[in-house]
């Protein structure tokens, strides 16, 4: 027999209705046991392309650590808010530091003591305490293994979360590891570790370095996916590309896509700034599809920010064993990628 429950010690004030946060996004970002280098470079990376308007951001930080001494069989989550002062042991000393000087004013520090695995922890939270309005942020280190088994087959945390999650958007920023950095004496909080050091180009230094997200579209969620990052991501400033691989698709297909995203380019070109912002590929006829977007995106390193994509999510064992299209991205991919679930997709389309 198995129970769950949720003991919740409210232990500061600036906790409020987790349903009603002024209509701000709240972005919960998963932190990692102790304070790792890859944590840090997480921060930095949503710190300069994420969270640009603070006054419109309700932050979650939230620590999954494992009870002990728990009878086994029993399946326990406790929940404890935590005040400002007790959360330094938590976070790393940069995200502490910013909540210390007010610079995220609508914030609240979470940890989730749980029996069970800490992507289940992370998973439950999401689908059953979390605003409807939410962005679910996970860093990750870049797998090199060339194992048949899927990482996540391993306990892989980040990789189990976006396998599973179906009730919000995901974020997931993963990080080089520690080789590819040249020099970590001179950057121990994760600038090369995470390639944000670059320099801007000349183009970019002439507009203003503004994100460069890349819009992956497939032949079903060609509208819906750009209206969605229309809404919920891009700024008028940014730079956006909407790639489509067209491999094993059918002439008529490809011509209602082509249809699709000629309108919304449209769209896209009085919402922002200037009409040289927008770009759209269709990467190859032939080969496999990701494969293709994940070489595009290397090809577009280190000009690129962001990636997002859709995602259809299945219980069936051997999809997860052989891996949809989403997952493949999101493990090999060089970018921090977006993914947004097919149902929030199928509401757009629907409303």
């Amino acid at each position: 027999m198995k129970f769950a429950f949720a003991d919740v010690v409210a232990e500061t004030s600036s906790h409020g209705d987790m349903e009603n946060v002024d209509g701000r996004l709240t972005v919960v970002v998963a932190f990692d046991a102790g304070f790792q280098l890859h944590d840090k470079a997480c921060w930095r990376w949503i710190e300069r392309w994420l969270l640009l308007d603070p006054s419109r951001i309700h932050l979650t930080l939230l620590h999954v650590a494992r009870a002990k001494h728990v009878e086994a069989h029993l399946e326990l989550t406790s929940y404890r808010y935590l005040n400002l002062e007790d959360c330094s042991r938590y976070l790393p000393y940069d995200v502490w530091k910013n909540l210390k000087k007010r610079k995220y004013p609508s914030n609240e520090v979470l940890v989730l003591t749980t029996t069970s695995s800490v992507s289940t922890a992370i998973l439950q939270y999401m689908q059953y305490d979390a605003p409807a309005h939410s962005l679910l942020v996970l860093g990750g280190r870049h797998e090199r293994s060339t194992s048949v088994i899927p990482r996540f087959l391993m306990g892989s945390v980040s990789t189990d979360v976006v396998t599973k999650i179906s009730s919000h958007p995901v974020l997931l920023i993963r990080t080089r590891l520690f080789e590819d950095v040249t020099d970590l004496r001179t950057d121990t909080i994760g600038a090369a570790y995470l390639g944000v050091d670059r320099k801007p180009s000349e183009d970019e230094i002439v507009r203003g370095r503004g994100r460069f997200v890349c819009i992956a579209v497939d032949a079903d969620h060609v509208k819906s996916l750009v209206h969605y990052c229309r809404r919920e991501i891009l700024l008028k400033t940014d730079v956006v590309q909407i790639i489509h691989c067209a491999a094993d698709e059918h002439p008529s297909t490809i011509a209602r896509v082509s249809k699709e995203v000629e309108d919304v380019r449209v769209e896209m070109e009085t919402f922002l700034d200037d009409k040289t912002q927008l770009d759209s590929v269709l990467l190859d006829f032939s080969g496999d599809i990701r494969d293709k977007i994940v070489d595009h995106c290397r090809e577009m390193q280190p000009q690129l920010d962001m990636l997002v994509i859709g995602n259809r999510v299945t219980r069936r064992l051997t999809r997860a064993i052989i891996g949809s299209t989403a997952q493949y991205i999101l493990q090999h991919a060089h970018v921090p990628v977006y993914m947004v679930p097919d149902h929030l997709l199928e509401c757009m389309e629907a409303a």
